[in-house]
Parts: structure tokens; C-alpha cells; sequence
């Protein structure tokens, strides 16, 4: 009998050690998933008279629901090679984060001031709320997250959604795995620590995964419980909030700063007016305007659509995070190739070519958001408003020239008698309300003459944004909608506006700063580190509005500003009975984030950096271009 439950033991002790040792080698990609699932699962039939318990006292103590659901970013997974080939990007690129709902106990209340606005934390977080978060009771319901899937037990902790345009690539690493309830940053100083500190920890531990850490985590985490260490930052009731990476470097000129503040408001603008004025309506931005990838994300995480005109721009897009049924493809130079992929995708796509309708014909599949780009009759602007009046645009089809028609009709023949979009964006020299009154009569026009189903109205961009004195996004809708709403359902017809200029125009500074000053036998002459060649890279503007950083006191008659290239007429702008410019005085741009820190080659000097600015600090999200980036990209 001893001997047979000897022989019991070192059988269980072998099957034991047989499991240690797979557990140890394929924890990673197998069984800390399953120990998820187990853990979870018993620690939710554990705690369920808590759960039970808490959700009573919670109802009380917060006056309602006790329990809060926020987004948060998940794990992102490796695309497929398939997918990386669509997208044009090399093989083991990872996708986006999934977008996860993570349940926890409420611990703030919903107080909020006579403005509507919710309360700081300190002044939400009461006792019973401090009491739960001290204890990490708070967290119990988040056990379900882990049973399903969209967290693990140790993990980097899922932060917020609205961070993510501010993380840089290597800090995007901690969304290669699953958050977890507890991580390593949590156990080594949690909330007390700085966010250089907490992605340090989070990217330690995504490189190494192991049985034996997360072991060593979980009890660091009960001691750090029962201690109650790490809650708060000192000075903020919970944890600042991430403002990005800071560069602790002062900043050298030149460089680009985009105010949030006044970006935030440009897009709103739109929004109210097209919420109001035609709520069925799709707010694009016009990517050619600036593609910044950092502007593009953040323009995403807005709500708002991408416009694209290339191949080019179509791949950035949904690098950049756009999925294609949020992206609307215009432009004369779609490739067979990328026209295939929109065409058999969700994308808005406009035709603009005799080639895509030879390529419709081919690759016509079952797409239900297709539009024809109108070539607007020029006789319908005044004569200032166009610079085209005599010779008329370049794209879409005309009906005057007969090319409406047969595109009508090679769309019928493939698809038969149905409902259709009509792309109408026009250049023009004004941007007045007037033009787009223009354009919307013609629409109108064209609607009536061949009895059109339409589908939606993409009206195109073109627009002031953020400008005092200039029209806003009201006067422009109220104008279309005055023209159109007699020839369409504005219920049924989608009314489509791809703004650029308006959305990021406005919201740009570049600083710069005076190299050198001399005097010539006709003038003074201001050298800065600037150039045209980033305010004003087609060489047409004549003025602009800049502000001077001087100690100076002192003006001076004349004095002529000019860039650092060694062409002679990269001359910026002439200065009359204006403060003295000294070397080392800053030259201030306003308003100058449209067809510029994106537009253009490089020449002489690389692109400068590109700051953005919350009102309480600033963060870089492009460094300056070295000569090393340079080189890798011309060889």
C-alpha cells in the first residue's frame, strides 16, 4: 500500500512539474489566457457577495448607477500579411487599438457647476469613493473584462482613449498585449509615479512576459492593497492627466505649434452648423491641407472623415487609423489598383476620370457610395470670385460638353436606375458665401434636368475657418441649404463637406527667429531661420498675420524680412515703421497650418518640428527632419 502511494506522488509530482514547465514555456501565447479565464471566473463566484454588497452601497452613496463604463484602448493585434499588402505597409505591422469598455465601481460623483461642466476629481471623489479606489474594491467588476477576453490579469494599465494621438510609436508598444487589471507600473509606485516612470515599467513588461512575473505581481499587488500606497500624485486627487511626450529640451526655431484650443473650435463650428442646418450631413477633412499623421489621428479620434486625392493619401489614412468606410476618395489619379480596394470596400468614392469609368466597368462589385465629380459650369460664379472664368475647371464631367451624360449612363448600364452622389468642389478666389450659392445653383440645375435620385451632395471644401470678419461654416451651410432644399430630402440626402484650411488654418503658428541684420546702400535687411517655404510655399501671399518678440522699443522706417535660403527673392515680408529687429528678436506667423509644414519638398534645411499646445503645456509630435532621416530617405 506505501508503495503504491508512492508511486502516486511521484506521478503527481511529475504531471505537476510536466505542467510548471509548459505553463513557464508557453504562458505568453496560451496559457496566460487561460489562467485568466480561471482565475477570473473563481475570483468572481469569491467576491460575488462583495459585488452584491458594493452594488447596493454604491447606488447610495452615488445617487444612481454604481457602476462606470469608460472606452479604453485595448490590445492591437499584428496585421495578417494580406492586410499589410492592402495597406502597403511591411509584414508584422500591428493595427489599431480595439476600443474595449472596461466596468468598474463608480467612484466619482456627477457633480457639475452652474456651466454644465463636471466638477474636478477632488471635488467629485467623496469618502465612499477615496474608500473603494484606497482598497482597489473599486476594481471587482473589472474581473468580467478579464473573463471575456478584452483584459488580463497583469498587464500595462488601460489608459485613457484621448491619449492616443499623444503616445510616440515605442510608447504605443504597452497596446502590443492585453491591459491588465494590475501591472508592473502598479506595483512600483501606481499613481505616485510620472508617466515617463509608468511607460518605462509598461514597456519592461511587454518585452518580458513570464509565469513567474505575473506570480511575483499579483502578490506585490495584494501588499501594495493592504497598503494602500501609490492612490494619488501628490498635488491631484487621482493622476494628471498625459499631456504627451514633453521635450525637455527648449525649443530651437524654427518650429510649428498647433493650438488644440483653436483647432478644437474650428471643428465645432462645423459640427453645430451642420447638426443644426442639415444633420444628415458627413464632416471630412481635406488631408492634402496638412497631413500631419499626428493631425490626421487626432481629426479621427474627432469623428471626422478623411478626404483623400491619391494613392498616397488613401494608405496614410488608414495607417493613421481611418477605417475605409470613413475615408471618400476623389481626385483624377486613383491607381486600378487602389480603385479596385475602394471600389470593393465601404469608401466614398467619387469618379472623376474617363479611365474610372472604364475601370467602373470592370470592377463595379456591389458598391452602394458612388458619386460623379461635376465640372461646374463657370458661367454660373462672378467674375471675382473665379480665376477660371474664361478657360472653366479642370475636373469632373460636363454636362455642357456632353461627359455628365455618358458617365450617367455607364453608371446606369452597371448598375442600373439608382440613387447617386454628385462631387461639386470648386477653387476659388474668394471662398464667399457667394461661390458656394454658385455651386449649389448648379447642382440644383443639374438635379432638375436629368430627374436625379441623389444620394448625397459633396459640396467640397474651399472654406474660411477660425478668421475674424471672413464667413464661418453657418453662413456657408445656410447658404447651400437655401439653394438645394428645394431639389432634395435634406432628410434623405447626405450633405458631404470636406474643409482643410478651416479646420487647421487657423490653428497654426510658426516661430522663428533673426540670424542676421544689415544695412545695404537701398535697405535693412532681416535674415531669419524661417522661410517662405513654410508659410507660403506657392509664393503668392503678400501679407501676413505675424507678431514680433522684441525688447526694443524703438522703430524703425523700413525693414525687409527675409528667409534663410540663398535664392534673393525669398523675401517674407516688408516691415514699415515697425519695432527695431535685433539678432536673436522672434518673428511670430499666425495662422499658418494650411499647405505647409506637410507641402512641399525640402530644400537647403529639413522640416522644422511640430509642436502641439493644450494651454498648459506643449508636446512634440514631429522632430525636426536630421540629416540622417535625409539620407535614409533619398537613398
Amino acid at each position: 500500500m506505501t508503495s503504491e502511494w508512492w508511486g502516486i506522488t511521484i506521478i503527481c509530482i511529475v504531471c505537476v512539474s510536466v505542467w510548471l514547465v509548459l505553463s513557464a514555456l508557453l504562458y505568453r501565447c496560451f496559457f496566460k489566457r487561460f489562467y485568466d479565464i480561471i482565475l477570473s471566473l473563481f475570483a468572481l463566484i469569491v467576491f460575488s457577495p462583495f459585488l452584491l454588497v458594493l452594488t447596493v452601497a454604491g447606488a447610495i452613496a452615488m445617487k444612481g448607477n454604481p457602476f462606470f463604463a469608460q472606452k479604453r484602448p485595448g490590445k492591437r493585434k499584428r496585421l495578417s500579411k494580406r492586410q499589410c499588402e492592402k495597406r502597403g505597409v511591411p509584414y508584422g505591422t500591428y493595427g489599431e487599438e480595439k476600443i474595449i469598455k472596461l466596468l468598474k465601481f463608480r467612484t466619482m460623483t456627477n457633480a457639475k457647476d452652474e456651466n454644465g461642466e463636471l466638477l474636478p476629481d477632488e471635488h467629485r471623489l467623496n469618502g465612499y469613493g477615496k474608500f473603494l479606489r484606497s482598497t482597489s474594491l473599486d476594481e471587482i467588476p473589472s474581473l468580467f473584462n478579464i473573463f471575456i477576453g478584452s483584459i488580463s490579469l497583469v498587464g500595462p494599465r488601460p489608459l485613457l482613449v484621448q491619449y492616443l494621438p499623444l503616445y510616440n510609436e515605442e510608447q504605443r508598444h504597452r497596446h502590443d498585449v492585453r491591459p491588465g487589471l494590475t501591472g508592473l507600473a502598479q506595483v512600483n509606485g501606481r499613481n505616485a509615479i510620472s508617466w515617463e516612470e509608468k511607460f518605462k515599467y509598461d514597456l519592461d513588461y511587454v518585452r518580458r512576459i513570464t509565469l513567474w512575473r505575473d506570480i511575483k505581481i499579483l502578490f506585490q499587488t495584494i501588499g501594495k492593497v493592504f497598503k494602500r500606497s501609490g492612490i494619488s500624485q501628490e498635488g491631484q486627487a487621482t493622476m494628471e492627466d498625459f499631456k504627451g511626450s514633453k521635450d525637455m529640451c527648449a525649443k530651437e526655431t524654427p518650429y510649428y505649434v498647433i493650438s488644440q484650443k483653436l483647432l478644437d473650435e474650428n471643428i465645432e463650428v462645423f459640427k453645430k452648423a451642420l447638426g443644426e442646418l442639415w444633420p444628415n450631413s458627413v464632416l471630412s477633412y481635406s488631408v492634402k491641407t496638412n497631413s500631419l499623421p499626428w493631425l490626421l489621428k487626432y481629426l479621427k479620434g474627432k469623428g471626422l472623415f478623411a478626404e483623400v486625392v491619391s494613392d498616397e493619401e488613401y494608405l496614410l489614412s488608414e495607417k493613421c487609423g481611418f477605417a475605409e468606410d470613413r475615408i471618400i476618395f476623389n481626385g483624377p489619379i486613383k491607381s486600378e489598383e487602389l480603385f479596385k480596394k475602394a471600389v470593393s470596400g465601404n469608401s466614398t468614392l467619387n469618379l472623376d476620370s474617363e479611365k474610372e469609368l472604364e475601370y467602373i466597368k470592370k470592377y463595379h462589385g456591389e458598391k452602394d457610395i458612388l458619386g460623379l465629380r461635376i465640372n461646374v459650369n463657370p458661367d454660373y460664379f462672378s467674375a471675382e470670385d473665379t480665376s477660371f472664368k474664361e478657360d472653366g475647371f479642370r475636373f469632373g464631367f460636363s454636362d455642357e460638353g456632353g461627359g455628365l451624360l455618358r458617365a450617367l449612363n455607364t453608371i446606369y448600364e452597371v448598375y442600373g436606375k439608382r440613387a447617386i452622389g454628385l462631387h461639386v468642389h470648386c477653387n476659388s478666389a474668394t471662398r464667399s458665401v457667394g461661390v458656394y450659392e454658385s455651386i449649389a445653383k448648379y447642382v440644383a440645375h443639374i438635379i432638375r434636368k436629368y430627374d436625379l435620385d441623389v444620394s448625397y451632395i459633396d459640396i467640397g471644401g474651399g472654406f474660411f475657418g477660425g478668421v475674424e470678419g471672413k464667413p464661418n461654416a453657418f453662413d456657408y451651410i445656410t447658404a447651400i441649404k437655401k439653394e438645394l432644399k428645394n431639389s432634395v430630402d435634406i432628410e434623405k440626402t447626405k450633405l458631404i463637406v470636406e474643409p482643410g484650411s478651416a479646420i487647421i488654418g487657423s490653428a497654426v503658428d510658426l516661430h522663428t527667429s533673426v540670424m542676421d541684420v544689415k544695412d545695404t546702400v537701398c535697405s535693412r535687411l532681416v535674415t531669419t531661420d524661417g522661410s517662405r517655404l513654410h508659410i507660403d510655399p506657392l509664393w503668392k501671399k503678400t501679407s501676413y498675420k505675424y507678431s514680433l518678440q522684441t525688447a526694443k522699443e524703438n522703430s524703425h522706417e523700413k525693414q525687409i524680412v527675409c528667409g534663410y535660403t540663398c535664392m534673393d527673392y525669398d523675401r517674407i515680408m516688408v516691415l514699415c515703421n515697425e519695432r527695431e529687429l535685433s539678432c536673436g528678436d522672434e518673428i511670430i506667423y499666425h495662422r499658418v497650418g494650411s499647405y505647409t509644414m506637410t507641402f512641399g519638398g525640402m530644400f537647403i534645411r529639413y522640416l522644422p518640428p511640430v509642436y502641439v499646445d493644450d494651454g498648459q503645456s506643449s508636446v512634440k509630435v514631429r522632430s525636426r527632419i536630421t540629416v540622417d532621416d535625409y539620407y535614409k530617405l533619398q537613398s
